[in-house]
């Protein structure tokens, strides 16, 4: 079975492998909050967990790094296997 794809405006979502997981998250500059997020899906889309909350952070970039030490942390503490952690910065992915 293909992996599915969801598409919310001009963004799509693929899902991971079968038995798998994956983890977005973002972190979003809003006028006078900070703030990161995570979602946790299985590989038929199903959202099974996730949060927003603010944080302090300097720049887009810092807030994108707290978001993925969070979404790791989350992984380790379900104790998750087969994990794919997707993020929408680049400067992140290609560090």
């Amino acid at each position: 079975m293909d992996n599915p794809v969801i598409q919310e405006g001009s963004h799509h979502w693929r899902a991971p492998d079968s038995g798998s997981f994956k983890i977005n998250c973002d972190a979003a500059l809003l006028r006078n909050k900070k703030v990161i997020v995570g979602v946790l899906r299985n590989c038929r889309g199903l959202v099974l967990d996730g949060f927003a909350r603010t944080v302090k952070m300097c720049s887009s970039l810092h807030g994108e790094l707290l978001a993925i030490r969070d979404v790791c942390s989350m992984a380790l503490n379900l104790r998750l296997k087969g994990v794919e952690i997707e993020s929408d910065n680049f400067a992140v992915l290609s560090c």
